[in-house]
């Protein structure tokens, strides 16, 4: 009961600090009019609950963070701005839940669960200034504060993710009824941010159709795959719908999608290969050096398949016209990163883990502590960055 007690009260200190965190950084964006906050806030005062359709058909698909901002501005007569800090806010708050409840479940160290949570949501890059001049563009972020739609879809992909990995874990043997919510999950991303489902989608695919080659029981398991693969169906419609209003519809200022290896990447990294290590360096140097006992783990699996998918979409895809230099296709990355790190972080901080370091060798305790250094470093850079981007805004 007491541990209940203080669970309580840590989480709701994380979810006070997460909010005013963004609140604020929203806030000021708007205010300042810096970056993308400004130009979403705009769509959602002006958006009409009434003319929807005529908002998809002009390329505003994605329209979930807006609609809520609106109906925030409108229910309660606040500001935009305060309306848009708010929801952004809130959304922030669900997505420390999430992760803090997927620790709590999975046994991680209770002393330092709280911290572990926070430095989850603040983490960025490791940072070579010999080598990129900008922190931010060119290596990325599993953390974003200044695209709205991209924090708003966070918590939907986080989630679907960890109900994949929960499916998987029942070997597909789930009722109708998750079935059903984990379908209108993914449609609901779609509406969210599709960033999300262009890079799960097919990677969920993919390992969907592993899974069965490699399963013994075929015959007796096929009726869960097929039923598995059915809540696919609906959010792929909607994506496809969507691709087409976006990049060939002829009513954005896209022109289409093109396949080139590296050719935007390249124009923000000297070495994209470089930028990826420094963007996933924690977690893969603790993939490396738990190798043997992570190897068959389906949460390392998926999370893994998903994140090379995003990057291959990155690394492949730019968006044709004036938006090429924006790397939209990055955003999908991004939030496969964001998963990715959850994963690992929760093995090696897992109470398990942490027993046996204190029993272990003198070297493994070194090579655990590294990982530690690593962690700590990817976590000091994200509050820079944080701090120093804030400080911008309000001092430009």
């Amino acid at each position: 009961m007491k541990q209940d007690i203080k669970g309580f009260y840590r989480l709701g200190i994380l979810s006070i600090m997460i909010f005013f965190l963004t609140y604020f950084f929203t806030y000021y964006a708007i205010y300042f009019n810096q970056s993308d906050p400004g130009y979403h806030a705009q769509i959602a005062e002006k958006l009409s609950i009434f003319h929807l359709q005529d908002q998809i058909q002009s390329g505003n698909t994605y329209f979930l963070w807006h609609l809520l901002v609106h109906l925030v501005f409108q229910v309660f007569g606040t500001s935009i701005t305060a309306a848009a800090s708010i929801v952004t806010g809130m959304v922030n708050v669900i997505t420390i839940c999430i992760v803090y409840f997927y620790y709590n479940f999975n046994k991680m160290d209770s002393t330092i669960i709280g911290g572990i949570t926070f430095a989850s949501l603040m983490v960025g890059p490791l940072f070579i200034p010999a080598f990129n001049e900008m922190y931010y563009i060119g290596q990325w972020s599993p953390n974003t504060w200044h695209n709205p739609t991209s924090i708003m879809v966070k918590p939907i992909g986080v989630l679907c993710v960890l109900i994949v990995i929960h499916f998987y874990n029942n070997k597909l043997q789930v009722t109708l009824k998750k079935l059903l919510f984990f379908s209108i999950l993914l449609c609901l991303s779609v509406f969210a941010k599709p960033s999300f489902i262009q890079a799960f989608l097919p990677s969920i695919g993919i390992y969907t159709i592993i899974s069965f080659l490699v399963e013994q029981d075929k015959k007796e398991k096929i009726s869960c795959y097929i039923k598995f693969l059915m809540t696919l169906i609906p959010c792929t419609v909607i994506l496809f719908a969507n691709t087409f209003i976006i990049f060939f519809s002829g009513d954005t200022l896209s022109e289409g999608i093109g396949v080139s290896f590296f050719r935007v990447l390249s124009f923000y990294s000297d070495n994209p290969w470089l930028s990826l290590i420094l963007v996933i360096a924690f977690p893969l140097y603790a993939l490396i050096l738990y190798m043997k006992q992570l190897k068959g783990k389906k949460d390392v699996q998926i999370s893994s398949l998903y994140l090379v998918i995003a990057w291959g979409e990155m690394a492949f895809l730019y968006e044709k016209g004036p938006r090429e230099l924006h790397v939209n296709f990055s955003w999908a990355f991004m939030l496969a990163v964001f998963c990715f790190w959850i994963v690992i972080v929760k093995y090696y901080f897992s109470e398990e883990r942490i027993a046996s370091i204190t029993k272990a060798t003198k070297i493994k305790k070194v090579q655990y502590i590294f990982g530690v250094g690593i962690f700590l470093c990817h976590f000091i850079l994200g509050i820079w960055y944080y701090i120093s981007y804030f400080t911008s805004m309000i001092c430009s």
